[in-house]
């Protein structure tokens, strides 16, 4: 090997300085979309739903969508607080297809279904959810399943099956909700 094979070209330098500086620059740019969560969580919760939906817009704007599952999934809820489900939809299916085992989002998705008479889809995705849910609790040692999966899920069933049967059906999934009397929701 020679001392020649060993230097290194002031020109190669350069361009591979100025790549690795593009670099840097590209991803320096990106303000982490996390850091406005509580923001928009509050102004959701307060219902400034014109103010929520200026700021998620200037998240997308500013972030790349795959790194906004939480705007997304706000303002998919926006949407359905507003009343226009479809649209609904279709917000809250972009953030899906960032994180497609999220509970959150598929339970969500499976509420704006049900909204739409959806009702065998909002099933599926209540499925999903409560599976997706129990994986998570396993992996992190938790045991208690959202009791809200099994409620929206027996509605949903309520409306798939024909009387008698709807009734029993629906009580079954709620019966299947492990420690359902522990919920203060569900004792009112």
């Amino acid at each position: 090997m020679s001392t020649t094979d060993l230097t290194i070209h002031p020109a190669e330098d350069e361009s591979e300085t100025r790549r690795l500086f593009e670099i840097k620059q590209k991803f320096t740019r990106y303000k982490p979309p996390d850091r406005l969560n509580p923001t928009i969580y509050r102004l959701f919760i307060q219902q400034k739903f014109s103010q929520c939906k200026q700021k998620i817009k200037e998240i997308l704007d500013d972030t790349p969508e795959m790194l906004c599952e939480y705007p997304l999934l706000l303002r998919g809820q926006i949407a359905r607080e507003e009343g226009e489900i479809s649209e609904s939809v279709e917000w809250i299916s972009k953030a899906l297809k960032h994180n497609p085992r999220s509970p959150k989002v598929l339970f969500e998705m499976g509420k704006s279904h049900y909204l739409l008479g959806e009702h065998q889809r909002a099933i599926e995705l209540f499925k999903l959810a409560l599976e997706a849910q129990q994986k998570r609790n396993e992996e992190k040692g938790r045991g208690l399943l959202d009791w809200r999966l099994f409620y929206w899920q027996s509605l949903a069933v309520y409306h798939v099956y024909k009387s008698p049967e709807r009734v029993k059906k629906s009580q079954d999934v709620m019966l299947a909700c492990p420690k359902i009397n522990s919920s203060a929701d569900m004792v009112k």
